[in-house]
């Protein structure tokens, strides 16, 4: 889609709850000091600007944090004042058509109602950031008909759309390691879009990594990447400018300094006991122009008597997969919709949004994540570490 449509479309909107906006405004801007109002209109038009501001913005400048915080909290008073006002919209497109005449035809009415979707918005977003910061432990069983060495049993702790940057930063990492390590895990993976479009947004990176090198497993920490990992511009989530390079950082250095394993398109033999495939993310493989192996390279040195474990951030494709002999498939990217009702939504665009599914004698699993795109928000959905325990027969 042209950039110049989205942001058309990004501020017809904006017009769309500005004017509903102006109207509540207006039944009582005479009744108080004019300032009222005033920066009533200025909170209104600053808080919308900071969408396309932060898409200009140089990266590592002083004010994109501010600007980007404000944008993204944007995002989600945007979702549900849409539905408020749409909601509203169409119950007075009713009342008229069946009463002939209009439903807000008084003042106090109007004033009242628009109160109440004010407050209502506000307090919505509210619910979903704290509920964002409320993390908790998922766990699942996965039986596999297959021998792993001499173990009988193998814990992973899987964590994905981490996002780090504006929304999550320093501590949100230290309380996750913490809560990881409390389940000692035999293997930690990473499932994909652990930065948020931009290196330097990550706060106190050289702590961040020393906290990442806090996680303790026996078999150590892998990843793979997401989508958003790598460097764009993004406005409202479509892309306006894509570069690869980070001015000499890149993603690669900052997790080995992690002490965290990247495959890209690679399978490892894990103690000689278990297989590990980690997958190109398919669209950032589109974007960086490098494609991604099909399956049949990505396993075709694999001994099939051994359990294989997939690692493919977007839970796509999956009854293909499931005829290469992999075991189980670990993905993540749908956030499980985030905010209600994509919660709803969301399933009807992927195989697996979220949870354990079989296909065939492949199981899948999707996690909702731990982080969040654009608001720091979930309403519905959780934020969560995905503890599996594998167990052999």
């Amino acid at each position: 889609m042209p950039v110049i449509w989205i942001i058309i479309g990004y501020f017809l909107i904006c017009a769309y709850f500005f004017i509903h906006y102006f109207k509540w405004i207006r039944v009582f801007r005479e009744k108080v000091p004019i300032f009222i109002p005033v920066l009533l209109y200025l909170l209104f038009i600053l808080w919308a600007l900071c969408i396309p501001l932060s898409a200009v913005i140089p990266a590592g400048h002083p004010a994109l944090r501010l600007v980007k915080k404000a944008g993204n909290a944007w995002i989600g008073i945007m979702v549900y004042a849409g539905i408020f006002l749409v909601l509203t919209d169409l119950v007075c497109l009713g009342h008229r058509l069946i009463r002939k005449h209009p439903l807000f035809h008084t003042k106090r009415r109007l004033f009242i109602t628009g109160f109440i979707c004010i407050a209502g918005v506000l307090l919505i977003n509210a619910y979903g950031l704290y509920h964002a910061k409320q993390t908790i432990v998922d766990r699942e069983t996965c039986i596999i008909e297959k021998q792993c060495g001499d173990r009988d049993h193998l814990r992973a702790a899987v964590v994905a759309d981490l996002h780090l940057g504006y929304n999550m930063g320093y501590d949100e990492v230290l309380r996750m390691v913490r809560m990881i390590n409390e389940e000692h895990p035999d293997i930690i993976l990473l499932a994909g879009d652990i930065f948020d479009n931009e290196l330097a947004a990550v706060e106190k990176p050289v702590e961040t990594i020393r906290a990442l090198r806090e996680l303790q497993s026996p078999y150590g920490t892998y990843a793979v990447y997401g989508n958003h990992d790598l460097e764009e511009k993004l406005f409202c989530g479509f892309t306006i400018d894509f570069t690869a390079e980070t001015d000499g950082r890149t993603y690669d250095d900052f997790l080995h300094a992690a002490g965290i394993t990247i495959l890209k398109d690679e399978t490892v033999l894990i103690d000689d006991a278990f297989y590990l495939s980690g997958r190109e993310d398919v669209f950032r493989a589109g974007k960086l122009g490098t494609g991604r192996l099909p399956m049949s390279s990505l396993v075709k040195n694999a001994d099939p008597e051994k359990p294989l474990i997939l690692l493919d951030h977007q839970p796509r494709f999956l009854q293909d997969i499931s005829s290469w002999g992999v075991d189980a498939i670990i993905s993540a990217h749908t956030h499980d919709g985030q905010l209600f009702p994509g919660n709803l939504l969301i399933r009807l665009l992927y195989e697996n949004s979220f949870g354990h599914k079989m296909f065939g004698l492949m199981h899948s699993f999707t996690t909702s994540g731990i982080g969040c795109w654009g608001p720091y928000e979930r309403i519905g959905t959780n934020s969560e570490i995905l503890i599996i325990d594998f167990m052999f027969q």
